[in-house]
């Protein structure tokens, strides 16, 4: 069940420095309490959006921190399936550029389908083609995303952009795109290479998380891409933010949706943004993960059976028994509402300790959607990483 899949997924957690950790996970017949750890500087292209100097190095940084966490988390076996602008979050008000990785209610093991993961599902400007086609998908799918981040980073707007998703989708298929003088003239011809080998239609030919570290830009000279300013792209960089806001139902599809949305033949978005908060992160952490079989390592490498993890998870339920949340965290300050989901700032009432907490009522929830939820939460106990948002408990 998922309190022992938990309970393993503790075991796992180590300390990759770039993911985010599970605090802790209350659960009750009515509500779902999720505390994960703080990230405070909220997320990245609202910090860029208030910048006036930017230089390739700083987007060099981000996407750094981008490919690291997904590297972690694509060695766990795990498919994030929703990466996006909205979930690099900045750590602390201070570094631009010091992130992590938030919102895992898309993540999905690879292990668990065998064949290929085959659900449409994720937020359209940075859906890979194949989730489009419907044809089963791999860990390539993060990477295309990647490639549109990078792209997004630099050049300031996204690369694929139409007035309906059949136009936005059809772009996407046949990986429709320009590197546009006014903006990218000046970027390193290393830079436009390593998005164009993500965005590549064939996911077989399309690099890894790894290969995209390894690649000439990531490896560059600082002095060099400090040199290389980016206030061209600023400016464009605070229209898109200002659009993502005003039209998060375009940007913000964070669901699997019905069939019909997906269809290639569809002519207008289907709004369901509202579920975007049942799954997002506004939190930021660490991450270690699991190969999915049957036996498990702690941080030595060491296996662990069935029976220590039964053990564990017995121990972790005590550690609580008979306390709520309420005992244990202060709700401080509430840092969004959403549809299905309020996200709060909260006190530790024994150490202090400030964190975030997503707060779900079960009532506005469908079986699929509970069932979705306590898998993100299991993918988030998994992961343990500087740069990925993590849940603190549960």
């Amino acid at each position: 069940d998922v309190f022992r899949e938990v309970a393993i997924l503790k075991d796992l957690q180590g300390s990759f420095d770039g993911i985010v950790n599970l605090v802790d996970f209350f659960e009750s017949p009515r509500t779902f309490h999720v505390i994960l750890e703080l990230a405070r500087g909220g997320d990245v292209f609202d910090r860029l959006a208030k910048k006036t100097v930017y230089t390739e190095k700083d987007a060099r940084e981000l996407a750094r921190n981008l490919i690291l966490a997904v590297s972690y988390v694509h060695r766990c076996g795990i498919v994030h399936r929703d990466l996006k602008p909205e979930n690099m979050l900045l750590v602390d008000e201070v570094s631009d550029t010091n992130t992590k990785l938030a919102d895992f209610g898309f993540a999905k093991r690879l292990s668990d389908t065998p064949g290929g993961l085959r659900t449409r599902c994720g937020t359209p400007a940075f859906v890979a083609p194949e989730i489009l086609l419907g044809v089963p998908y791999n860990m390539s799918v993060d990477m295309w995303s990647v490639g549109v981040i990078l792209y997004l980073l630099l050049g300031g707007y996204p690369p694929f952009q139409h007035e309906n998703s059949k136009g936005l989708f059809r772009k996407i298929r046949a990986a429709d795109y320009v590197f546009h003088d006014k903006y990218w003239e000046n970027i390193s011809v290393s830079a436009k290479q390593l998005i164009a080998a993500l965005l590549q239609v064939d996911p077989a030919v399309r690099l890894s998380a790894d290969a995209a570290l390894k690649s000439e830009w990531m490896n560059a000279d600082d002095g060099d891409l400090s040199e290389k300013n980016l206030t061209c792209s600023l400016g464009e960089i605070r229209k898109f933010n200002a659009r993502r806001k005003l039209k998060s139902a375009i940007h913000a599809v964070t669901w699997a949706v019905t069939a019909s949305f997906w269809n290639a033949d569809t002519v207008s978005f289907s709004g369901r943004e509202k579920t975007k908060d049942v799954v997002s992160g506004w939190v930021a952490s660490h991450a270690h993960g699991s190969s999915g079989g049957d036996d498990h390592h702690d941080e030595g490498g060491h296996v662990k059976s069935k029976s220590a993890s039964r053990a564990e998870t017995k121990r972790l339920m005590n550690a609580k028994l008979g306390k709520t949340f309420k005992d244990i965290y202060e709700l401080t300050k509430k840092i969004r509402t959403g549809s299905f989901a309020t996200v709060w700032e909260a006190t530790h009432r024994s150490d202090g300790r400030v964190v975030a907490v997503k707060v779900v009522q079960r009532r506005d929830l469908k079986p699929k959607d509970d069932a979705q939820f306590l898998n993100e939460v299991a993918i988030l106990q998994s992961l343990k990483h500087k740069n990925i948002v993590g849940l603190h408990d549960f």
